[in-house]
């Protein structure tokens, strides 16, 4: 109740003016009104005093309209001298309806205060918790803990952390608050010691805010705050704060645990990338090479009495597996760079006629493959991609198709202009891909059901690295009639990011 009754700024002043009112009021109607009615005027600058700034001034308005309307209006005038028995009973009504009345009217303003405070804190907290909800990191919970505090306080807030051999501000509110030298010594001592620094009794030295210490896993920080015009906090104030901190530091045992848990998952991808890049390199590897040594041994061992044909068939091996492992060591150095932040250059490309050359290079690279390149009779725009780039996807999208396709199965490549842009898609007769391994097929090592052999599953992965850093989108379909579709969609050149 102490803190009910505690003076606030700008009581005297209205209980002065209140009863100052009422008495220019009873001398401007004393001639036309009876005495007991003029009582009813000090009795509303009680009230009004009342409303405007609490019970103290109701009671003090109380009292000073006794004296008033005793010295004023009560024979022998302005003298405090009660000459008759029903004045004295008449002035003792009067400050006993004031004190009451003030009480009162003090009390439940008091209460519509208390419930307003109430219900900003609680506003307060709730969008602190919706804050905290979207924190990306511990400086946001920071940031948005000392808003909260100053905020529902109607004070101040700072969190002060140990960098070094000195304090750093970490979150202020206002931003332009700095601790002074108290502040940072109370601060040193609740990060030492880890316990609470109450500020000092009002009138003494000491730290402006009142400190509490603040776990945040990876070190503890002092947390700082004061009420309106740096005076102490009530016992609400405290409870408030209590709340901002346990809500924070709630939050930050959530970062922690999604981030560990992404960190878990990252090594697990991690290991999981490495098993497999082994497994597919010692494959795609090993079965070149063993062809490539088995060629060069029977043409170092037989050679001149190999019959022609059998040479040249030998060679041609040689070749093949050659250009194979070429295409297998590209496809790891630009998943490597995709890996690392691709950063392609851009310049306005023609894909008809890098579609043809790329084409054209698939039947050298695949004899006996039917490759079909299918244009609009208007042509295309221009697109703005890195033509190096561009052509080992759409080679990596013909020599998926080829891998997934019957023998002289056709294999089409299409240009179409659509309104998002450029479409260059591949379609084959193989098996397709179910609906379900449409996106999982662009994963790194990510293998197709019933594909034949291991393979690296590279290609897939490195195109959608590539078309995604040229601002591109790929996605895999079912072309018309059976069998997979693969479509690259670029910006036309010139448009807008």
């Amino acid at each position: 109740m102490a803190g009910r009754l505690r003076p606030i700024d700008g009581t005297a002043p209205i209980a002065l003016a209140a009863v100052a009112g009422a008495v220019l009021a009873g001398l401007a109607l004393r001639t036309v009104l009876p005495e007991a009615t003029l009582l009813l005027l000090f009795t509303v600058a009680v009230l009004v005093a009342a409303v405007l700034s609490g019970v103290m001034a109701g009671l003090f308005a109380a009292i000073l309209g006794f004296l008033a309307f005793n010295f004023v209006f009560v024979e022998p005038r302005f003298t405090l001298v009660v000459a008759e028995g029903r004045d004295m009973l008449a002035l003792a009504l009067l400050l006993f309806a004031g004190l009451l009345t003030g009480s009162l009217a003090g009390r439940l303003k008091e209460e519509a205060e208390a419930a307003r405070r109430r219900a900003a804190v609680l506003e307060a907290l709730a969008a602190f918790s919706n804050r905290l909800g979207r924190a990306g990191g511990p400086d946001d919970v920071m940031a948005a803990m000392a808003d909260t505090l100053a905020g529902s306080l109607e004070g101040s807030a700072l969190v002060l952390a140990r960098r070094g051999q000195g304090l750093t501000t970490v979150a202020s509110v206002p931003a332009a608050i700095r601790p002074d030298p108290e502040d940072e010594a109370a601060a040193e001592r609740v990060i030492r010691l880890g316990a609470e620094a109450p500020r000092p009794a009002a009138g003494w030295p000491g730290a402006r805010f009142e400190f509490r210490p603040f776990e945040t896993g990876s070190e503890r920080l002092a947390v700082g705050f004061a009420g309106p015009a740096g005076r102490p906090l009530a016992e609400e104030g405290s409870r408030v704060a209590a709340a901002v901190l346990a809500q924070a530091a709630g939050t930050l045992d959530r970062l922690h645990s999604e981030a560990a848990a992404a960190e878990a998952r990252a090594t697990a991808e991690r290991e999981r990338f490495r098993a497999a890049l082994v497994s597919s390199i010692s494959h795609d590897l090993r079965t070149p090479l063993a062809s490539i040594l088995g060629a060069v041994t029977s043409l170092r061992e037989l050679g001149d009495r190999m019959p022609p044909p059998a040479r040249d068939e030998l060679l041609e091996a040689i070749e093949a597996e050659t250009r194979r492992l070429a295409r297998f060591v590209a496809n790891l150095l630009d998943m490597t760079r995709i890996e690392a932040g691709l950063e392609p250059r851009r310049e306005p490309v023609d894909l008809a006629d890098l579609a043809a050359s790329v084409v054209h290079r698939a039947r050298r690279s695949f004899p006996g493959g039917d490759f079909r390149l299918i244009l609009p009779p208007s042509g295309v725009p221009l697109v703005a991609a890195d033509p190096a780039l561009l052509e080992q996807v759409l080679f990596n999208l013909i020599e998926n198709a080829v891998k997934f396709s019957p023998p002289a199965a056709p294999i089409a490549v299409e240009l179409a202009a659509r309104p998002e842009g450029v479409e260059m898609a591949v379609a084959d007769r193989g098996p397709g891909i179910p609906a379900a391994d449409r996106e999982r097929v662009f994963e790194p090592f990510r293998v197709s059901p019933g594909t034949a052999g291991s393979g690296t599953g590279l290609g897939l992965a490195v195109c959608r690295g590539i078309v995604t850093a040229l601002g591109g989108t790929i996605v895999a379909g079912e072309a018309p009639g059976g069998g997979a579709r693969l479509s690259v969609t670029l910006p036309v050149e010139g448009a807008a990011p």
